[in-house]
């Protein structure tokens, strides 16, 4: 079956909270065998997700395990075409490049590609992007927006500002834009954004917004000199 099956069967497990929801209902509901409904939540085990399972009662979720999965990204978002489409790897050199390659094959605007991990993360002037596992969220964004290249810095400035209006959001936290592709908080850096872009004299062929929130580190986890 399709994965968006897999991720309907896990918003409805979670939509039942406490309770448990048979095997049987779920089966009737998406016309598949019990067993396949079986097969699809022992994948979102194996995924990580905490699920209780009775051979007489069926299945009752218990918690969400703190990686990046697209059920979990997609559950909190309320876009028109952001994230419809989306790649999210355990492990990948750069998600910029990915996108980069991403978009010689037509995907749709909003493609976003997302890692645990970055090998050879970038940043502005050919800088290294350090970005280990786990601390915090590496993300590239494809664009196409009907705009003379001129203005294209513009979408960084706007990038940068939607992250800081996101990290207010979601933690409370207060954070300022410094020019062109840093977020700071408390002066220090917690965000930077490299764009890069294919254009022709008067149209931008397509962006690729790569974004690097620094959510988890401590002084420690920064290589030494």
């Amino acid at each position: 079956m399709k994965l968006d099956t897999e991720e309907e069967i896990l918003k409805i497990i979670k939509e039942y909270k406490s309770d448990y929801i048979s095997g049987e209902s779920l089966s009737k509901r998406y016309k598949i065998t019990r067993t396949a409904i079986w097969k699809h939540v022992h994948s979102l085990i194996e995924q990580g997700y905490d699920i209780e399972t009775h051979p007489h009662l069926g299945y009752k979720f218990i918690s969400s395990p703190d990686i990046l999965l697209p059920a979990e990204i997609k559950e909190g978002l309320n876009t028109d075409y952001f994230a419809k489409e989306m790649y999210c790897f355990n492990e990948i050199s750069s998600t910029n490049d990915f996108a980069l390659q991403l978009t010689e094959k037509g995907v749709k605007e909003g493609t976003l590609v997302i890692s645990e991990k970055q090998n050879k993360g970038k940043g502005r002037l050919g800088r290294n992007w350090i970005s280990p596992p786990y601390l915090g969220l590496w993300f590239s964004v494809i664009l196409k927006p009907s705009i003379n290249p001129h203005h294209s810095s513009k979408i960084t400035f706007l990038a940068g500002l939607s992250v800081v209006n996101a990290i207010k959001d979601v933690t409370g936290l207060d954070t300022e834009l410094k020019w062109p592709n840093d977020v700071l908080c408390n002066n220090k850096k917690l965000c930077g954004i490299l764009t890069e872009i294919k254009a022709e004299l008067d149209i931008v062929n397509y962006l690729v917004i790569g974004i690097g929130i620094n959510v988890n580190f401590t002084r420690a986890d920064f290589p030494h000199e």
